[in-house]
């Protein structure tokens, strides 16, 4: 995917204040009495004291309706080529290591090879045994891993606690280069409030004791629960949705919060739901997952609560995925929001941004049509899926569910390796020679070089 990891750190102004009660407008006016205590100064000198009280009163207030308990701001970025949140944090007080955020993953795995890089890490710890690492998404993408007990990191100055971690081939399973490892919140941080700035791109703990939601905000209940994976969140949320052909569902249920998925929202085969949104084929575009399969996604229009989330993306999974709900939120509907985990309350707050920009996965090409991994095993490519929309000029060419592909400009299937597709895909028409009901033939698909990536 990408060598490295590029944080992208934004400015932002604060001011701790040591003079007066701690109230930034007492502070403020204590402040004035002192500039204009002496008369006899030059005014030059009291206009310049004048602009550097504005700045004051504006830096130290502007924290003032989001939350009490705790003004350090932990800053992430995102993953240049991945569509995922990335924290920096430190072990042992001198490791540094960027994690994936993942708030549908309440514990911690970190990357064997990070891990062989810095042995401290697991030395001395009690290794309760062997277990197997992979994606809820993807369960057939498995490797195996050791599980430790107790693990923690500073996150800024908050130290994140974990009963047990895994560590496995973790940058292989995901298939995203340059991190570290995964972590969540994990469930000994159940009495704070995470704040999750996508105004700034920044994280702040608070203690739920002396935490106020902001004006403005949306609130919904909010649960907590514990998966094999940790801790895991869902919100209670009515989201009334409008799909292309004019179809409106309205969806009044829990939704896992997932900040490791990338969709607004996504449904599992185990939604109701999900056929009757499929029947928009022609709107879908398939995305392949790591493991063979496909996803169909798709673009409507959306509303919570009369907040309009335009260009909304929807994704669905027609196969089991081990994915504990149905209704999933990912980053990029948490991205059109300031969002407040308040887990001592059990409250969620949403609060509207007016600007955002998409989080884009730009490796994901479109799916044309995916083989079956049985007739792979036998040296066959036999189509098992194909993407049955007009986009797909694959399918518009003519080949079919159950074709066997022989070759492709006359490159026999066994010999294409990464380099060499890249190669046909650059090409003006992909010549495909398959069998189809024993029968061989060819069938000439002219390519469409301007397909986009990712989605």
């Amino acid at each position: 995917m990408q060598d490295k990891v590029f944080l992208k750190f934004y400015p932002y102004l604060y001011c701790p204040c040591s003079i007066g009660s701690g109230d930034p407008m007492e502070q403020g006016q204590t402040i004035i009495n002192i500039i204009f205590m002496n008369q006899k100064k030059h005014f030059l000198k009291e206009l310049i004291y004048a602009s550097l009280l504005s700045l004051l009163v504006f830096s130290c207030g502007c924290d003032a309706g989001h939350g009490k308990g705790s003004r350090e701001r932990i800053h992430f970025a995102f993953h240049e080529e991945a569509p995922n949140i990335i924290m920096p944090v430190v072990f042992q007080d001198s490791i540094k290591a960027n994690l994936i955020f993942d708030t549908g993953w309440g514990n911690s795995n970190l990357d064997s090879s990070f891990v062989s890089n810095h042995p401290s890490l697991v030395s001395g710890k009690e290794l309760l045994g062997l277990g197997i690492s992979c994606s809820a998404w993807n369960p057939s993408s498995r490797f195996p891993a050791k599980v430790y007990k107790a693990l923690e990191f500073k996150l800024g100055e908050h130290t994140a606690k974990y009963e047990n971690y895994f560590v496995s081939d973790y940058r292989t399973m995901m298939g995203v280069k340059g991190v570290d490892g995964i972590a969540g919140i994990p469930p000994a941080d159940s009495s704070k409030v995470w704040h999750l700035n996508f105004e700034h791109n920044f994280i702040a703990i608070h203690r739920a004791d002396s935490f106020e939601m902001p004006d403005g905000c949306m609130t919904f209940p909010l649960k907590t629960y514990i998966s094999p994976h940790g801790m895991g969140i869902t919100a209670n949320l009515p989201l009334e949705i409008k799909m292309p052909d004019g179809d409106t569902l309205t969806l009044h249920r829990d939704f896992a919060i997932d900040s490791g998925a990338w969709s607004e929202l996504t449904l599992t085969c185990e939604a109701p739901e999900t056929a009757r949104i499929n029947r928009n084929k022609d709107d879908a575009v398939w995305l392949p997952t790591p493991d063979n399969k496909y996803t169909r996604n798709y673009v409507a229009s959306a509303s919570l609560l009369g907040t309009e989330l335009d260009s909304f993306r929807i994704q669905t999974y027609d196969f089991k995925t081990g994915v504990t709900y149905p209704y999933v939120l990912g980053s990029n509907f948490l991205k059109r929001f300031n969002v407040y985990l308040d887990l001592q309350r059990k409250v969620i707050g949403l609060e509207p941004l007016r600007d955002f920009t998409r989080l884009i996965d730009k490796h994901a090409r479109c799916l044309h049509f995916n083989f079956d991994d049985k007739a792979i095993g036998q040296g066959r490519w036999v189509i098992k899926n194909i993407a049955d929309t007009k986009e797909n000029y694959f399918y518009t060419a003519g080949l079919q569910k159950g074709d066997e592909l022989v070759s492709m400009n006359g490159i026999p299937m066994k010999e294409l390796n990464m380099e060499l597709k890249e190669k046909i895909f650059r090409s003006e028409y992909i010549v495909c020679k398959l069998i189809r009901d024993g029968k061989t033939m060819e069938i000439t698909v002219p390519v469409n070089k301007n397909e986009p990536l990712g989605f």
